[in-house]
């Protein structure tokens, strides 16, 4: 899923298996309970509307590197 946008959709309880989503945007919507073990996170947006979705522990380094990414975080080694 590349480049994917989801607003207003209700993916309770959903199973995303395997997907590389990049550039995949969570906008509003209803997500708790989607599974989404086993797939690359690292470039979805919106990550802040994924309240009580489903990941593994190594996922959350992805999560962290999308937040960032959301919020244009800048390191300083890149100034």
């Amino acid at each position: 899923m590349r480049e994917t946008g989801f607003t207003s959709v209700d993916l309770t309880a959903a199973t995303f298996d395997a997907c590389t989503m990049n550039f995949t945007a969570f906008d509003s919507g209803r997500y708790a309970g989607c599974d989404l073990r086993g797939n690359h996170l690292s470039a979805v947006r919106g990550v802040a509307n994924l309240r009580r979705v489903v990941v593994d522990r190594p996922q959350l380094h992805q999560l962290a590197q999308a937040l960032a990414g959301d919020l244009g975080v800048a390191f300083g080694e890149d100034l």
